[in-house]
C-alpha cells in the first residue's frame, strides 16, 4: 500500500511540474465597434508590426509610415511566424493569410506591391497585431536570507481589423497579457489570439460555433 500511495504521489508531482513549466498567462482586452459588420469575413491576412502610431485605416502614407520595413523585419521573423500560427488555429473556420507567407524577410515592398499581395490571397480584411511593449516585469519573493528573484512577461497590444475594400478600421482594441516565470511568447500570443479571436465571434466579424449559417 505504501509503494501504491508513493507511486500515485510522484505522478501527480510529475502532472503539476509539466503543467507548471508550460506556463500560463492571464489579462484584458477592450475592444470598440468602429463600424458594424457588414458581412462575415471568411479569409483575413495577418501583419504584425511595432509602430508608435496609431494605425487610421490603411493607405500609402500609412503603409510607408508604420508598415514598411517592419512587417516583415528580420528581427522578429521566428516570433511573427509562431503568432500567425497561434491566430491561423483559434480563427478556425475563418482561413488565415499570414504575411510570413507573402512576403519575403527583410525585402522592401511599395505600397502598391503590398496591397496587390495581399488582394492576390483572396483577403477580406487585414488584421493587424501592433505590439506597443513587452516587458519582464521583476518579482522578489521570499524572507531575511532566503529571497529568490523571478522574471515574468507583459505584453501590451493594439489590434485593428481594417476593411480591405474601403481601406477603413471596422474594429479596434487594446489588449495586455501577463503571464508567469515559465511563460514565453508563445504562451502570451496564445492568450491574446484567444481573447482577439473571441471578440471578433462576439461582434459578427468573423465565424463561428454557427454563425455564417445564421447570418446567411
Amino acid at each position: 500500500m505504501k509503494h501504491t500511495t508513493t507511486f500515485f504521489g510522484f505522478i501527480i508531482f510529475s502532472v503539476l511540474t509539466v503543467f507548471l513549466a508550460v506556463g500560463c498567462a492571464s489579462g484584458h482586452i477592450d475592444d470598440y465597434e468602429v463600424k458594424p459588420p457588414q458581412k462575415i469575413y471568411d479569409k483575413v491576412a495577418l501583419v504584425h508590426i511595432n509602430s508608435r502610431e496609431d494605425i487610421d485605416g490603411l493607405d500609402a502614407d500609412v503603409y510607408d509610415e508604420s508598415f514598411r520595413k517592419d512587417f516583415n523585419n528580420l528581427d522578429e521573423a521566428k516570433y511573427r511566424k509562431q503568432l500567425e500560427k497561434t491566430f491561423g488555429r483559434n480563427m478556425v473556420p475563418t482561413q488565415v493569410v499570414a504575411a510570413g507567407s507573402l512576403f519575403e524577410i527583410n525585402k522592401d515592398y511599395d505600397y502598391e506591391t503590398f496591397t496587390d499581395k495581399i488582394n492576390a490571397s483572396g483577403a477580406e480584411a487585414l488584421l493587424v497585431i501592433k505590439q506597443t511593449s513587452w516587458e519582464r516585469r521583476q518579482e522578489v519573493s521570499g524572507i531575511r536570507g532566503n529571497v529568490s528573484t523571478s522574471y515574468e512577461p507583459e505584453a501590451r497590444f493594439h489590434v485593428y481589423l481594417i476593411d480591405l475594400g474601403s481601406g477603413e478600421n471596422v474594429w479596434m482594441a487594446t489588449s495586455a497579457v501577463s503571464g508567469d516565470l515559465y511563460a514565453g511568447y508563445e504562451t502570451i500570443n496564445n492568450n491574446l489570439a484567444r481573447k482577439v479571436v473571441r471578440k471578433l465571434r462576439q461582434r459578427h466579424y468573423i465565424a463561428g460555433k454557427g454563425l455564417k449559417k445564421a447570418m446567411r
